[in-house]
């Protein structure tokens, strides 16, 4: 089961999705809207297994956060579950 809020949040420097955007295009090389970045957050993401990756996230007021390392996790998370997807596919 994958949960949206972690308590490592806490202890994580947060930022906002429109920052966590840049990120994306820091690492990836491609900016998405931060409405993509939010989706990931409230919907995720279907893996190739069918499971449902979340971006993990902390909602502050009216705004939402993540952090860095909750992106890399969420990237980890898919890339792994499309890694089971494969491997038992082939």
């Amino acid at each position: 089961m994958h949960t949206t809020y972690s308590p490592s949040l806490k202890h994580e420097d947060l930022i906002s999705l429109s920052e966590a955007a840049a990120f994306y295009e820091h690492r990836s090389g491609h900016r998405p809207s931060s409405s993509t970045v939010f989706r990931h957050a409230r919907r995720g993401v279907k893996a190739r297994t069918g499971e449902r990756i979340r971006l993990e996230h902390l909602r502050i007021g009216g705004r939402i956060f993540t952090s860095r390392e909750a992106i890399e996790r969420f990237w980890n998370e898919l890339a792994e579950a499309d890694a089971v997807h494969f491997a038992a596919t082939n």
